[in-house]
């Protein structure tokens, strides 16, 4: 069972894989970590190939503004962890196999629309117009370097907290009305 930082049980129902890790179900990881106080930055990695996906898990555990909180092998597992976990950012591979980057983008897109998704793969024409018409940050090749994604990441991320602090027009105006009374 995991424990969340407030010491009640998170997921109760996760079976547990081989390496202990707590299982959302096929090749889904959960990483049972409490949040630092700091509360870094959760992130979800999604990819159906196992080296690329824990190189990109070692470069966000290296850093200490980010937690990743899951990994998942496929789109259908990205959303299912997506919809347990709640994450901050998710980092999504373009190509694997039940459901690809773009398919599992447009359902995370309208289950999580504030959370940043960051796409990794080629970037043909059409992969490009695609990834613009669903709102996703950023895409990126997989031969970037891992330092690279984290500092994208990082900026993605301050860019959605700039815009949840910025009041709206509305706000700004309905402000500008009282002060004046």
């Amino acid at each position: 069972m995991l424990e969340s930082p407030l010491g009640s049980p998170l997921i109760a129902h996760l079976t547990e894989m081989d390496s202990g890790t707590p299982s959302l179900g096929l090749g889904t990881r959960v990483h049972a970590v409490p949040r630092k106080e700091c509360c870094p930055a959760r992130v979800l990695i999604v990819d159906d190939n196992y080296l690329c996906r824990k190189a990109l898990v070692e470069v966000f555990r290296r850093e200490g503004d980010f937690h990743v909180c899951g990994e998942a092998v496929n789109g259908r597992d990205a959303i299912r962890a997506t919809r347990l976990l709640h994450p901050d950012l998710i980092v999504l591979d373009l190509v694997m196999p039940a459901m690809n980057g773009l398919a599992a983008a447009q359902v995370l897109k309208r289950l999580r629309p504030s959370v940043p998704l960051i796409l990794y793969g080629s970037s043909d024409k059409i992969v490009k117009q695609r990834t613009r018409a669903l709102g996703i940050a950023a895409l990126i090749p997989k031969a970037d370097p891992g330092d690279m994604v984290a500092n994208l990441a990082r900026t993605l991320l301050a860019q959605k907290d700039a815009a949840v602090h910025e009041p709206t027009s509305f706000l700004r105006s309905a402000a500008a009305e009282v002060a004046a009374a």
